[in-house]
């Protein structure tokens, strides 16, 4: 494995990389009016966390989805100032908890 001190300076090396990278996901989701949950892979975690949304909750999803859809289609973007407004990772599933949920029950059965 890599020592500790290797591990520090990747890290360092890297997180410039990752802010870059993290913005412009930003930048494109808040185009369309996405959050990061929008566009997650639809694994069985994430799934168990869709099934436990207020109908309030999957109604601004749904929303949020169909008129990235149809902006994607029109081959356009929000508005500069509605994109500004955006706020792309703000998370409303919490997958990480069913993961942990799951688990669970696989292995204390």
């Amino acid at each position: 494995g890599c020592s500790s001190a290797t591990m520090s300076l990747l890290m360092k090396l890297t997180a410039p990389l990752a802010r870059a990278y993290k913005a412009r996901v930003g930048k494109q989701l808040a185009s369309y009016g996405l959050k990061l949950d929008d566009v997650v892979t639809p694994t069985p975690d994430v799934m168990a966390a869709l099934k436990k949304l207020t109908p309030e909750q999957m109604s601004d999803r749904n929303k949020r989805i169909k008129r990235a859809i149809d902006l994607q289609l029109k081959k356009t973007y929000l508005a500069e100032d509605v994109q500004a407004l955006q706020k792309p990772f703000e998370g409303y599933l919490d997958y990480k908890k069913e993961k942990a949920l799951m688990h669970e029950k696989l292995t204390y059965q």
